[in-house]
């Protein structure tokens, strides 16, 4: 009687190892696939973002190839119209300067505003670095943000007096950064339309 139970089990164990195997098998292909599916992707993410390098590269090597071709009175041009652009700005009745930091940013309802601290930037050739900065009142003057503003905040463009042009969400996603500068801020009929960082040696 045993060995007709066991001449009756072995078949039964030999089914049961293949559908688990069986079952095995498929979860490895399906495993296998998912990790092909991945790696497709990623190939795909990587020859999209070295499109987009090669694009940068060679957009930077023709800025590069620009300035390098630039010659020595198409610099001093450019300089001169700075400062007469600079002159009629300072003494433009229609535009007001003021100097300080930014302390924060805020936006509710819709609207946006810089909060600023004035102050004012003073040459003075017995400070060690020939300057001082004087703020007697700590302010919090809640100036809003328009569509005019331009902001030329970011990194210095060959010369202390040339800071690069930058977008707002930059400076919103990195207000700490920013807190940090000394601002030129200018203002036509009581709008903000221009804010400038000052160099701080």
């Amino acid at each position: 009687m045993r060995i007709k139970v066991l001449v009756f089990l072995i078949p039964i164990m030999f089914v049961l190892t293949g559908c688990n195997a069986s079952r095995e098998s498929e979860v490895l292909i399906e495993q296998n696939d998912m990790l092909e599916d991945r790696i497709t992707e990623l190939e795909t993410i990587t020859e999209e973002l070295e499109s987009k390098l090669e694009a940068e590269e060679q957009e930077l090597k023709h800025t590069n190839n620009r300035i390098r071709d630039l010659q020595p009175y198409e610099l001093n041009e450019l300089y001169s119209k700075y400062q007469l652009l600079f002159h009629l700005i300072e003494n433009s009745p229609y535009i007001e300067r003021k100097q300080g930091y930014i302390i924060d940013y805020k936006k509710e309802k819709g609207n946006e505003h810089f909060i600023i601290d004035y102050a004012e930037f003073i040459s003075d050739d017995y400070s060690p670095n020939g300057f001082h900065i004087r703020n007697e009142v700590e302010e919090k003057d809640r100036v809003k943000i328009t569509d005019n503003l331009a902001l030329y905040m970011g990194e210095y463009v060959g010369s202390p007096e040339f800071p690069s042009n930058i977008e707002l969400n930059f400076v919103i996603e990195r207000i700490e950064e920013f807190k940090l500068g000394f601002y030129d801020f200018y203002f036509i009929e009581d709008e903000l339309m221009l804010i400038v960082k000052r160099y701080i040696p």
